[in-house]
């Protein structure tokens, strides 16, 4: 019945066959340059849900495949013994793009962060504490290539997580190459550690600090010959709470101190 096939308004698509006008029309448009690549990877997915022409991390694939943690390998660890769990505090430096973020505040009043990594091949929840977020809450943006260092939190009945330690952004092949000195970027850090110590205990706390390499600046204060020292890169770090509390057991605190802008 052609009255119930029709709602008011509405016209079958085979109806418009038979009018008898021909449905070719010729539209002309004015030309147009191409959208910005990283422009039109975010429309696309928009509109589809899934990047078409390329993905944002393309251009980061020569630093990622240096990355020994992604989440491929998260895979690999949680289909292994135990589903993970001795793998749980693991620590990793991982790369991404940050596709959703938001704070929240704790019971105590203050700030934490959470954000979703994706890398080529999936997603993994973050986790910022207040005095994590509270240093790198302002460099989370969203749609922004981001390499971030941390422990894999992996529980029973929970989905892995990445507890974060330090966020900065990922370099692009295209980046321009940054030629500053050891001493401009120690400089230029928005956050330092100073320790001070007699020289003859150099040596343990520069095996100490090897194994916390990152990118935070260390300064060596010897008061018996009234000089400071800037750390060779093998000795910076990649969290200020975290060598603080490995070197507690060598130094006093009061001869550890962490300078922020």
């Amino acid at each position: 019945n052609q009255k119930k096939q029709n709602v008011s308004g509405q016209v079958s698509f085979f109806d418009l066959g038979q009018s008898g006008e021909s449905m070719r029309t010729e539209e002309t448009y004015p030309p147009m340059q191409e959208y910005p690549l990283k422009e039109k990877l975010l429309q696309e997915k928009e509109v589809t849900g899934i990047y078409c022409s390329a993905h944002p991390l393309d251009e980061y694939t020569e630093e990622m495949n240096r990355l020994t943690f992604s989440t491929t390998a998260l895979m690999d660890i949680l289909e292994g013994p135990g589903g993970g769990i001795g793998e749980d505090g693991k620590k990793v430096v991982m790369g991404g793009m940050v596709v959703e973020s938001h704070a929240k505040a704790t019971k105590k009043g203050s700030m934490m962060g959470f954000m979703t990594l994706e890398d080529h091949a999936g997603q993994i929840e973050c986790l910022l504490f207040p005095k994590v977020y509270e240093r790198f809450g302002r460099q989370i943006n969203e749609d922004e290539a981001v390499l971030v260092s941390g422990r894999l939190s992996i529980r029973e009945d929970e989905d892995p997580k990445l507890l974060v330690d330090t966020i900065e952004p990922l370099k692009g092949s295209a980046s321009a190459p940054d030629t500053r000195t050891d001493a401009q970027r120690a400089k230029d850090a928005r956050e330092k550690v100073f320790l001070r110590m007699k020289r003859s205990q150099m040596g343990p706390i520069q095996a100490l600090l090897a194994d916390l390499q990152g990118p935070i600046p260390v300064y060596i204060n010897l008061p018996e010959e009234n000089i400071t020292l800037l750390c060779p890169r093998e000795m910076w770090v990649r969290s200020s709470e975290e060598a603080l509390e490995t070197l507690s057991a060598f130094l006093p605190e009061q001869d550890m101190k962490v300078v922020t802008k």
